[in-house]
C-alpha cells in the first residue's frame, strides 16, 4: 500500500512539473479605441492616398517593472501603459519636427526600468516615466535588431553585410562581431523555448496578431488588432534565467 501511494505521489509531482512549463492565458491586460485623442492609438488605412497598406503599432516593449511600452507610428508617439491604463504619450526627442517615425524606429529593453530607442543614428535611452537619460550616435542604417545583454550592454545586428555591434550601456563602441556572438544565441534560444510552450493565436481576416514579445520576468505579450479596437494580450509563465525583447 505504501508502494502505492508514493507512485501516486510522484505522478502528481510530475504532472505539477508539467503543467508549470506551460504558461496560462491569454488575459487582456490593455485595450483602446483607434484615433489621435488621449487614450487612442493611431490607424492609417493609406485609402486617402490610394494605398492599400495599413500603419498602425506593431511593435511594443514590456519593461521589468512590468509597464508596456508601444510605437504608435501613426500619432508619431511613444505611448506608455502602466497598469492596463494610458500613463503617458511623448514625441522622441530625436524625431525631427518635419518628420515621421513610421518604420524608423526599432527598439529594446534595458535593465533599472529603462528602454533604448533608434532613430537612424540617434540612439536615446529613456526611463519608463519618459524621461530621456541618454543620447548617443551608433550605426544608422536599417537593423535586424537590438538586444540588451546581461551586463546592460547593447549588442546591434545589421545584415547585408552580417554584423554585431557592440555597445557599452554608454553607447562606446566596444566591438564588432561577424558572426553571432553565443550571448546572443543564448538569449534567442530562451526566447525560443518560452514561446513554444504556448499556443499562440492566429490572424484571421478581421483580426491581425502581432509577434510574441517575451518580457523579463517570462511572460508573452502579443497584440491584437481588430477593426474597432486594439489589445495587448498576456501568457502568464515561469521566468527564465533572463528574457529579453526583441526588435
Amino acid at each position: 500500500m505504501k508502494k502505492t501511494y508514493f507512485v501516486i505521489f510522484l505522478f502528481l509531482i510530475s504532472i505539477s512539473s508539467l503543467s508549470d512549463s506551460f504558461a496560462s492565458g491569454p488575459i487582456e491586460v490593455f485595450s483602446a479605441t483607434w484615433g489621435k485623442a488621449a487614450g487612442q492609438l493611431g490607424h492609417d488605412s493609406g485609402v486617402e492616398a490610394g494605398d492599400t497598406s495599413e500603419l498602425f503599432p506593431m511593435s511594443i516593449l514590456v519593461t521589468d517593472d512590468k509597464r508596456i511600452v508601444i510605437g504608435d507610428i501613426v500619432n508619431d508617439r511613444i505611448v506608455i501603459i502602466k497598469n492596463g491604463r494610458f500613463y503617458k504619450a511623448f514625441r522622441p526627442l530625436a524625431l525631427p519636427a518635419d518628420s515621421t517615425m513610421s518604420w524608423k524606429m526599432q527598439w529594446t529593453t534595458l535593465s533599472g526600468h529603462r528602454f533604448l530607442l533608434k532613430l537612424s543614428a540617434k540612439y536615446e535611452i529613456y526611463n519608463t516615466d519618459g524621461v530621456l537619460l541618454k543620447t548617443f550616435e551608433g550605426i544608422s542604417k536599417y537593423i535586424e535588431e537590438i538586444i540588451s545583454l546581461s551586463d546592460d550592454s547593447i549588442m546591434v545586428h545589421t545584415n547585408k553585410p552580417e554584423s554585431y555591434y557592440h555597445y557599452t550601456p554608454d553607447g562606446v563602441l566596444l566591438k564588432i562581431y561577424s558572426f553571432e556572438p553565443q550571448e546572443v544565441t543564448k538569449i534567442h534560444d530562451q526566447r525560443r523555448k518560452v514561446i513554444e510552450s504556448i499556443k499562440l493565436p492566429e490572424s484571421s481576416a478581421d483580426t491581425k496578431i502581432g509577434k510574441p514579445v517575451v518580457a523579463p520576468n517570462g511572460d508573452v505579450y502579443v497584440w491584437e488588432k481588430t477593426p474597432s479596437k486594439y489589445s495587448i494580450k498576456k501568457w502568464v509563465g515561469n521566468a527564465p534565467e533572463k528574457s529579453h525583447n526583441l526588435k
